[in-house]
C-alpha cells in the first residue's frame, strides 16, 4: 500500500518521521511560550504599524501555538508551576524583644 501511494506522489510517513515532526513543534512550542513569558516579549513599532498581534507573533514563532498551548500549556514538562530566584530572602519584620536570633548576611 506504502509502494503504491508513493508511486502515486504521497508523501509516505513512518513513525520515524512523524516522532521528529512531532519533537520539532514541541520544541518550536517550548520556545514561543518561553518568549511570552519573557520580559522582553512584545511587538516592534514596525510589526504593530502592520497590524501584527501578539498572537500573530506567537503563531509565526510556532504554527498552531494557541491549539497547543490547549493541549500542554499547563503540564508542568512545559511550564514549571513555580520558579526559584537567586539571592537574598525577602526582609522579615522581628519585635525588638523577640528571644529568636537573627542572622544577617551580607555580601559583596
Amino acid at each position: 500500500m506504502a509502494v503504491h501511494l508513493a508511486s502515486l506522489g504521497f508523501l509516505v510517513c513512518t513513525s520515524a518521521i512523524m516522532q521528529k515532526k512531532f519533537d520539532r513543534y514541541l520544541a518550536s512550542f517550548k520556545k514561543a511560550r518561553e518568549w511570552s513569558l519573557s520580559t522582553g516579549a512584545g511587538l516592534t513599532e514596525e510589526e504593530v504599524t502592520r497590524g501584527m498581534t501578539i498572537e500573530d507573533k506567537l503563531n509565526q514563532r510556532c504554527p498552531f501555538y494557541h491549539r497547543m498551548y490547549a493541549i500542554f500549556g499547563h503540564r508542568a514538562n512545559i511550564v514549571p508551576p513555580a520558579t526559584a530566584e537567586d539571592g537574598l530572602p525577602p526582609e522579615v519584620e522581628v519585635e525588638e524583644d523577640s528571644s529568636v536570633p537573627i542572622t544577617f548576611y551580607y555580601f559583596e
